[in-house]
């Protein structure tokens, strides 16, 4: 049995996943395999299970495909998804390539003589954009030329390369750099966007030209591209452009100066760590005003700026937890606003209309909880409220239904003559305080005196309180005193 063929190991490009599978290709008999059956040792299902079970890995990751020959034999392909684990998938080619025909018929339950051949299993590994990313191709070339116009020379040579290539002329980028002995070296950039198939055709059309078919393509004279390098093709993987950004805005205590590109790139790691998004998505600006930082993070298209504004606010909501986060003094509590637009899942999965958020969220993570001097205000207010229902309340209890203002009257009143407001003479609010622990009598129809008004004198006129503070006055315009 052959060895099985395993393709050059490579890493996965940041913002793409790898996928490695191994390949098995066999032949069987005309009675070994049905296409048609849902069930038995003959049915696809039947060989995928058989397989994975040899192999130790789930049912699902098996693909079973068959096509079938003109002698009336079936060439079987069967496709094992080992994920992102090369060394797996080269474990499971080197399991399965040391098997002979008569030990893949065993494994698949078949007789010894239903499988004919057995080819070398093969692995391959894939990258793709990861959610949420896009797959950028590029394809950089170059030549030197003996002469070259900055003013002319790049459109000119893109719209030519352009045609040579069959792609537009605004996806071909030509910059040249001019070298001590007057001669040029141009650069030329083919940006193919996601499309790999034609970031391939162009590079094979840029490395089948000669110097001598360069210059006849950009019209230049015989002789005029001295050399050509070869063709290089690229891919990555980025993040589709933002529809929102959150700042978090703070200040630190020191200088500008204190703080190095060093601090910068930890801190924007640390931001985009604590929003939940990566930390190419974190562009940090740090201005004076003690030292104002502001990260802006552009959201993803995977979540929201809610989300996003969120995540930040656990980590630095207060001063205490950003200067935890940060390893830095933070003076006051840090902002965290929203701008851009974003888009609303309406009932039934269609996008909503936007959100139009182009003038920022002013509200910060500070107004999201309730200050603590709010919080003492209501205090103070309830306190206001709650003391005089507690007077009055003790008031009935301790003297009885009906006193409540008289209690209140003898203790807000004073007996200060050099103070005008609240004054009553001594005398009065010994009395008035007396009248407080004694109970009203009846005689004959008399209306109870707590039925009266405050001050009232039974059937109407001057009350006494009413004549002896007329009495006072009318002695100090006198100059006497009582």
């Amino acid at each position: 049995m052959a060895a099985a063929t395993v393709a050059q190991e490579f890493v996965a490009a940041p913002g793409a996943t790898e996928t490695n599978t191994v390949t098995l290709d066999f032949a069987v008999a005309a009675d070994a395999y049905d296409p048609d059956a849902t069930s038995g040792a003959t049915s696809p299902a039947a060989y995928a299970a058989a397989l994975a079970a040899e192999m130790g890995v789930p049912a699902e990751a098996v693909t079973v495909t068959a096509v079938r020959n003109a002698d009336g034999t079936y060439s079987v392909t069967a496709v094992v998804d080992a994920g992102d684990n090369a060394a797996a998938a080269k474990a499971l080619a080197d399991m399965v390539g040391a098997k002979s025909p008569a030990d893949m018929a065993a494994a698949l339950n078949l007789p010894a003589d239903a499988v004919t051949s057995v080819a070398p299993p093969t692995v391959a590994v894939e990258f793709k954009a990861a959610d949420e990313m896009t797959e950028q191709n590029t394809v950089s070339w170059g030549f030197d030329v003996a002469a070259y116009d900055p003013a002319s020379s790049p459109a000119n040579y893109a719209a030519a390369l352009a045609a040579k290539m069959g792609v537009a002329p605004a996806d071909v980028t030509v910059t040249a750099k001019k070298n001590a002995d007057g001669t040029w070296t141009v650069s030329v950039e083919v940006d193919a966007g996601a499309d790999a198939a034609a970031a391939a055709l162009a590079k094979k059309e840029l490395d089948s030209l000669t110097p001598a078919a360069l210059a006849t393509a950009l019209d230049l004279p015989a002789g005029s591209v001295m050399s050509i390098k070869g063709a290089e093709s690229e891919v990555e993987f980025v993040a589709p452009p933002s529809v929102a950004t959150v700042v978090l805005t703070l200040t630190a205590s020191g200088s500008v100066t204190d703080y190095t590109n060093k601090d910068i790139a930890s801190w924007q790691e640390k931001i985009a760590n604590a929003a939940g998004v990566d930390p190419s998505l974190v562009t940090i600006d740090v201005a004076a005003a003690s030292v104002r930082i502001t990260a802006t993070i552009a959201v993803p298209a995977s979540t929201t700026a809610d989300a996003v504004k969120n995540s930040l606010s656990s980590s630095f909501g207060t001063a205490a937890k950003a200067s935890k986060a940060l390893g830095v003094t933070v003076e006051g509590v840090p902002t965290i606003t929203t701008t851009g637009v974003e888009t609303t899942v309406a009932p039934g999965g269609g996008l909503a209309a936007p959100l139009d958020d182009g003038q920022g969220s002013n509200q910060t993570v500070a107004e999201d909880a309730m200050s603590a001097g709010a919080i003492i205000c209501i205090i103070i207010v309830v306190l206001l409220l709650l003391l005089p229902l507690g007077f009055i309340a003790y008031a009935r209890f301790k003297f009885g239904e009906g006193k409540e203002l008289d209690f209140l009257r003898y203790k807000l009143s004073h007996s200060n003559a050099m103070f005008p407001v609240l004054y009553m003479p001594k005398d009065l609010r010994a009395e008035k305080l007396s009248q407080l622990y004694t109970k009203p009598q009846m005689v004959g129809n008399q209306p109870e005196l707590d039925d009266l008004a405050p001050g009232q004198a039974p059937g109407g006129g001057e009350t006494d309180e009413e004549k002896k503070m007329r009495l006072y006055f009318e002695g100090e315009k006198k100059g006497e005193k009582i």
